[in-house]
């Protein structure tokens, strides 16, 4: 069971999986900050000072491994309206990858991936709250029906529930790798790259029996070359 307290203050969040004994909450905080980095093309050293704070979720029954990590929800909207208004001038192909990019850190970071209904299916919306409740079925709501989605030419005035959209399609890998290895489910994970800019960002996920991931983004939209020694960052 989790809750949702609407704040990306990890104090406050920590606060209700610590002294309110909550199992989870949903993670605003990670949602704030991969958007920061893959939308608004801040830093990769963002992420590192969010997961810098998961020793706040640690307690005799709850840690940051079990938080509920989300791009897009009904609050705050979908992470495709975030990257619309965000990249005006960027094409569709972009936004996909940045979209898809975003998602991965959702299902390899630490946590519990949450897919907001319509992602998959590259649902934009008009916003947060009532901007972001498209229907699946066929919709006769204008404003949502107007919408550009992405990877597809349908819209939401026609059924969504295509298993053969793109996104769908990533998604369904990401989650293949992420139930075929426990150590992307349950490995401690350690943050071994960041940049000030756009770029790498590097964590390696450990499980026992010396079974170690590497996980690379790259939030420039350049290629990026990894150092040969990888370091460990210390967290504050």
């Amino acid at each position: 069971m989790f809750g949702e307290v609407f704040s990306g203050d990890t104090d406050v969040l920590s606060h209700y999986t610590t002294t309110g004994d909550m199992p989870s909450v949903l993670d605003f905080a990670f949602q704030y900050r991969v958007k920061d980095v893959f939308a608004s093309q801040k830093g990769t050293d963002n992420l590192a000072d969010l997961f810098s704070h998961d020793v706040k979720y640690e307690d005799h029954n709850s840690s940051a491994d079990l938080l509920m990590n989300f791009v897009s929800n009904h609050d705050v909207g979908r992470l495709a309206y975030t990257l619309d208004q965000s990249l005006p001038n960027a094409d569709e192909d972009e936004k996909i990858q940045r979209f898809l990019l975003s998602n991965a850190m959702m299902y390899f970071a630490r946590g519990i991936p949450v897919i907001y209904y319509g992602d998959e299916q590259g649902f934009t919306g008009d916003g947060g709250d009532r901007g972001a409740r498209e229907d699946m079925m066929p919709s006769v709501t204008p404003e949502y029906n107007d919408n550009n989605l992405y990877g597809t030419s349908k819209t939401t005035a026609d059924d969504n529930f295509d298993p053969s959209h793109p996104i769908y399609q990533q998604f369904a890998k990401y989650a293949e790798l992420y139930h075929g290895h426990k150590a992307l489910r349950q490995g401690k994970q350690t943050v071994l790259q960041t940049s000030d800019e756009p770029g790498i960002f590097a964590i390696k996920r450990s499980f026992a029996n010396n079974e170690d991931y590497i996980v690379v983004f790259n939030s420039a939209t350049e290629e990026k070359t990894l150092p040969n020694q990888l370091k460990v960052i210390q967290l504050n």
